[in-house]
């Protein structure tokens, strides 16, 4: 069996994390080790069935039944977890812009009705200068606006990594109606100078002023 086992021990370190086809005739040596032979003690009966357990009667469970978890309510919160929250800031310039083109507008509006009012131009600049909206009151319009804003796309889902898209949409748009008034306003002027000054004509028959 030394020998054996010699051999068995020479041959394994040339050839290693192979397993040697005589290596089970040496029980307990390269980690195979005997069976471990259980003996058979007296035998126990087995308990009587509790009167839960007999046939047609339901087993009783002690045990807090765990909650069922619907697998919509899981998509759901790995989709919350995973959206972008808006800040209460991310919409305010926008939003500063977007009351100064409305103002913008309102006025152009106004100036086109009193000039077909033949007002005087004095009197159109003091009407806008008058008309014109409080600084202090469009600045809280801008902050509480876009604090509501993100409320709101919070609660529906939509994330903030659109909001480079919103507001690239928002300046678009800004740069678009300032480039309608910019050509109306250019158009205005061709036709005037088109036009020219207007011509005053003298009476042919000028009267004669007497001295003295």
């Amino acid at each position: 069996m030394d020998k054996l086992v010699d051999r068995i021990r020479y041959w394994r370190k040339k050839n290693p994390g192979k397993v040697h086809p005589e290596q089970h005739k040496c029980p307990g040596r390269f980690g195979n080790a005997p069976a471990a032979t259980i003996s058979a003690g007296p035998s126990i009966p087995a308990p009587a069935p509790l009167p839960s357990a007999a046939p047609g009667n339901a087993p009783v469970s002690f045990e807090t039944p765990a909650p069922e978890i619907d697998p919509l309510d899981t998509l759901a919160g790995d989709a919350q977890s995973a959206l972008e929250l808006w800040t209460g800031t991310d919409l305010e310039d926008v939003l500063r812009e977007l009351v100064e083109l409305v103002e913008e507008w309102r006025q152009t509006v106004r100036d086109r009705k009193a000039r077909k009012a033949l007002l005087p131009e004095s009197v159109v600049k003091e009407l806008a200068a008058a008309s014109r909206w409080n600084d202090r009151l469009k600045n809280r319009v801008a902050i509480s606006g876009s604090r509501v804003c993100a409320k709101l796309l919070n609660s529906s889902g939509v994330s903030a990594t659109w909001k480079d898209e919103i507001i690239l949409a928002s300046a678009a748009i800004g740069l678009a109606l300032s480039e309608v008034k910019a050509n109306s306003a250019f158009d205005k002027l061709i036709v005037a100078a088109r036009n020219g000054p207007p011509v005053t004509v003298e009476p042919k028959n000028k009267p004669v002023e007497v001295k003295g």
